[in-house]
């Protein structure tokens, strides 16, 4: 278990045979499954209370810029999860839902960051967000900037936590030229 915590099952699967134990990557992904379970769900329990503490007030310090990258993916082909309603989604896959992910770090500091992904809905993400905010350290004096391709959902989750400048990323701001220069 120790090694499936600190690199990837295939290579824990590669350092357990040199030390002379058989074991496959799907019995490593069993054994990690109800260990992953109980860490998601304590952090997503910590991101929640943490979401309804104030932003720590530092009076007489500089505030920095904070970035607040957001995106969902929809993951298809599932028998689980929520039906999205979308016409580009092709019915015949069964069940589609989506994956929403934050991540948030000093914009002088990218390395140094936290990162969140979960299934839910938009409402459900918004403590997720806001705790994350707290974890990463965010000042009531920083400026939250905010990434992401457009979404109407994280528009109005950033608006809710206070982002003052929301910033398209490129593909995406390309790609809404394209159509408007198509209609």
């Amino acid at each position: 278990m120790a090694l499936s915590t600190a690199v990837s099952y295939a290579s824990a699967v590669k350092l357990a045979c040199r030390f002379g134990l058989s074991v496959s990557t799907s019995q490593l992904q069993r054994l990690m499954a109800p260990l992953a379970y109980q860490t998601a769900q304590m952090v997503r329990h910590t991101l929640k209370l943490r979401a309804e503490e104030p932003l720590p007030n530092l009076p007489g310090t500089k505030g920095r810029v904070m970035v607040v990258q957001a995106d969902g993916v929809i993951v298809l082909g599932h028998k689980t999860g929520k039906n999205v309603v979308r016409d580009d989604i092709p019915r015949e896959t069964g069940e589609a839902f989506e994956i929403k992910a934050l991540t948030v770090y000093a914009e002088n500091s990218p390395a140094n960051r936290i990162t969140v992904a979960e299934k839910c809905d938009a409402d459900e993400f918004l403590p997720l967000l806001a705790g994350s905010l707290r974890v990463a350290g965010v000042w009531q004096q920083d400026t939250l900037i905010s990434v992401s391709d457009g979404a109407l959902w994280i528009e109005d989750r950033m608006n809710c936590l206070g982002v003052t400048q929301h910033v398209l990323d490129v593909f995406h701001a390309v790609s809404y030229v394209d159509r408007v220069r198509e209609d």
